[in-house]
């Protein structure tokens, strides 16, 4: 069950995040809309008591009912589903610099842990480098 509105919004924004990495660019606008109103609806006072998804101007009926079922239950079908093909990106997610694409292109070259991404990222930014420009890099001319 959600008991802040700020629950509702971070789960909705981990939605948006996993949404990223499929580039499912539909689903992303549809839970990015849901984030902006919710953001209003918690600027002007409400809480998760006075929601009612229904009532949102600008939600698609998918959207209000995954809204709805993370208000009844925590979570909803899209975001496990999500978490099940992706779930294992939000620890590199959650390291600042590293979104969606960077986190999903480190565990697919074998970075798994985020102190090792963070530390990883920032060495590649600091040399002016992108990650792939780092990996091809380091393919052509491993260290011995």
């Amino acid at each position: 069950m959600c008991d802040q509105l700020n629950d509702l919004i971070a789960k909705l924004k981990e939605i948006t995040s996993l949404l990223h990495v499929e580039g499912n660019s539909s689903l992303i606008s549809r839970f990015d809309t849901a984030v902006c109103i919710l953001y209003q609806e918690k600027r002007f006072g409400r809480t998760v008591n006075d929601l009612d998804p229904e009532s949102l101007v600008g939600l698609c009926p998918e959207t209000v009912r995954a809204i709805q079922d993370i208000l009844r239950t925590g979570t909803c079908e899209t975001r496990e589903n999500l978490l099940k093909r992706h779930g294992h990106l939000l620890p590199l997610m959650a390291e600042k610099g590293i979104g969606p694409s960077h986190a999903r292109f480190l565990y697919e070259n074998g970075v798994t842990d985020p102190a090792e991404a963070r530390t990883l990222v920032k060495n590649v930014r600091k040399k002016g480098m992108s990650l792939r420009e780092f990996f091809r890099l380091n393919a052509e001319n491993p260290k011995k």
